[in-house]
């Protein structure tokens, strides 16, 4: 019986086919990088608004409350895969969401 010996051993590592990099994989990366950068300055106008002039007449409740949930999905996906960037960008995101939901239910 022929034996691999230990250059045989470490070779084997090579046999195995290589995956090909999913490219829907990247591209809701790259996505997900893309919203989580866009999504807290978005709100920062209509933040100001509201506890700016105590006004929030014609803020809806209804989308920041889905504005907060996209986050949270955001930020799960980033603990998920890691990725400090999202977390981070996501977390500020849900930050001012909360804000703006509290100044339209003690304003609006």
């Amino acid at each position: 019986m022929a034996t691999l010996g230990t250059k045989g051993i470490r070779n084997l590592h090579k046999w195995k086919k290589r995956k090909k990099p999913n490219k829907f994989k990247k591209l809701v990366d790259f996505i997900a990088y893309f919203v989580a950068i866009l999504g807290p300055l978005i709100a920062i106008p209509q933040l100001w608004k509201i506890w700016s002039f105590q006004d929030a007449t014609g803020v809806s409740i209804l989308t920041w409350t889905g504005y907060m949930t996209g986050g949270i999905f955001w930020f799960t996906y980033g603990l998920l895969h890691k990725e400090k960037p999202l977390m981070i960008m996501n977390l500020l995101w849900l930050i001012f969401a909360l804000f703006i939901v509290i100044g339209i239910l003690r304003f609006g």
